[in-house]
């Protein structure tokens, strides 16, 4: 679809440092950063297809995701009739039959991935083959998909897809969580057997804490404190089930979306969570450190205005064939800065050049790709002060 076309929408929250207590809209609520001490807001955006910003709302910190979309939908008055469907691409936080219901109501199709809970629930479908390779990959991995009837919401499809990027990924990412899994109990086992840790009920609490800490694969094994050790015994047919499931995953979709364009659209989503998380990061969404509502508010207001400029700079460079991710781009510019000099003159008087250090061969390069004239936009600037 065109960027008009495409509206792809999240949650996130913002805490204080400070009790907040004159804004209305603090309050306590889940916190993925673990800062349930602190009050919060929570903050809905609304982006286009290239990840530029449509809209922001503040709500209250408590508010259930959910319950957001139906007042963004209201804010952004989106086209029911135009000569493109508008699509509607959330995450699966958003998958709840009311907001379903909701987006059908209004004619919208939409994308929600609902891969967790869902591999294994459609494990059958994902071996019984019938997937299409996505077109238009040809120097890339792999990526094959096919729709199913959705059965939950007659008349919705599900798309599953298949990625070997995904796949290899995903692999990578249960290997380092089992290593540190096995490297914790073998610390726990240590403590056992050298008899630092002795009492039965320290120890099952510690085993309790130890299998909450690593839910991706604690599933795997069977953990037992027996003959003065700890026993380890892996679930192969449970293991070798879900690494069989790697690489797949699950959208759910309604309209008129063919199974490729429904995978392109969710590719959309995933590139402007990158910046969506530029955003929570280094753009200083939070933490928050003022307490009256309509400075915290122009604070994120500031935040939201940094991410529209930086998505147009990931768009520039992009553009232009560099790839690299915000972070590695920041880190290359940082060495790059400005130094004053402070001469003092006979006649009392104070000069000052501000004048730039000289860009790397690495730092010219990125300048160029951003259409900046190194040579002229940082060219010396001379003031003098007063005696």
């Amino acid at each position: 679809g065109s960027a008009g076309s495409l509206v792809l929408y999240d949650v996130t929250n913002t805490h204080f440092e400070g009790l907040c207590a004159k804004n209305p809209k603090a309050r306590h609520g889940k916190n993925k950063q673990k800062r349930n001490d602190c009050r919060q807001v929570a903050v809905g955006m609304a982006f286009d297809a290239r990840g530029l910003a449509l809209a922001h709302e503040v709500f209250e910190g408590n508010i259930a995701e959910t319950k957001t979309l139906e007042h963004m939908l209201d804010r952004l008055a989106l086209p029911e009739e135009q000569a493109s469907e508008p699509v509607v691409i959330l995450d699966a936080g958003f998958a709840s039959k009311e907001n379903i219901a909701l987006l059908k109501e209004r004619g919208l199709a939409y994308v929600i991935n609902i891969t967790r809970g869902s591999r294994a629930r459609y494990a059958q479908a994902f071996a019984s083959g019938g997937f299409e390779t996505v077109p238009g990959r040809d120097r890339l991995p792999p990526v094959e998909v096919k729709t199913i009837p959705d059965p939950d919401d007659p008349g919705g499809t599900l798309v599953l897809c298949r990625s070997a990027q995904r796949r290899e990924k995903e692999s990578a990412m249960l290997s380092k969580a089992e290593e540190r899994f096995l490297a914790d109990i073998a610390a726990l086992r240590k403590r056992i057997e050298t008899g630092r840790l002795k009492n039965p009920d320290k120890i099952e609490r510690a085993i309790g804490r130890l299998q909450k800490k690593h839910p991706r694969v604690n599933r795997f094994y069977q953990l037992r404190h027996a003959g003065g050790t700890l026993q380890a015994n892996r679930q192969e047919e449970r293991h070798a089930k879900a690494c069989e499931l790697l690489g797949d995953y699950v959208l759910k979709t309604g309209g008129t979306l063919g199974a490729a364009q429904t995978w392109q659209m969710y590719m959309v989503l995933l590139q402007a969570e990158e910046g969506f998380a530029c955003l929570k990061g280094t753009l200083g969404l939070r933490p928050n450190f003022h307490q009256l509502g309509h400075r915290v508010e122009a604070h994120i207001f500031i935040s939201v205005l940094s991410y529209h400029l930086l998505t147009w700079i990931r768009q520039t460079l992009r553009a232009q064939g560099e790839n690299r991710d915000w972070k590695t781009i920041r880190r290359l510019l940082s060495t790059h800065s400005l130094v004053t000099t402070v001469l003092p003159l006979k006649d009392g008087r104070v000069l000052r050049i501000r004048k730039p250090s000289r860009p790397d061969p690495e730092q010219e390069l990125i300048y160029q790709k951003l259409r900046i004239d190194s040579k002229k936009a940082f060219r010396p600037v001379k003031s003098f002060a007063k005696p």
